[in-house]
């Protein structure tokens, strides 16, 4: 199977992916979901350097482990904050003088 870790054997997951694996509030059957969703997952792996959101199973194979729209409602929120980071510092550096 394609891995989608470096020489170290570290994981490259997106932000967005790591914030909802770690925030969603109930895995149905606990780490074996988490582990499920990542083993579903991994078809998508192919010759990518990380693990991204569009890798995640669709709704209906996600809803088996977690509360699918919680997972991407997770996912969505920290993309909605990472981007209203990056506006504020590029705010920020266009003020100075």
């Amino acid at each position: 199977m394609p891995s989608i870790r470096d020489k170290q054997k570290t994981l490259s997951v997106e932000g967005n992916v790591l914030h909802a694996l770690l925030h969603i509030p109930k895995y149905k059957y606990g780490t074996r979901s988490m582990i499920a969703i990542i083993d579903m997952s991994a078809p998508a792996y192919g010759h990518a350097r990380r693990f991204t959101k569009s890798m995640i199973p669709p709704p209906a194979q996600l809803e088996l482990h977690v509360d699918a729209a919680e997972f991407y409602k997770l996912m969505d929120e920290y993309d909605k904050k990472e981007k209203e980071k990056k506006e504020k510092e590029k705010a920020n550096i266009a003020t100075k003088p």
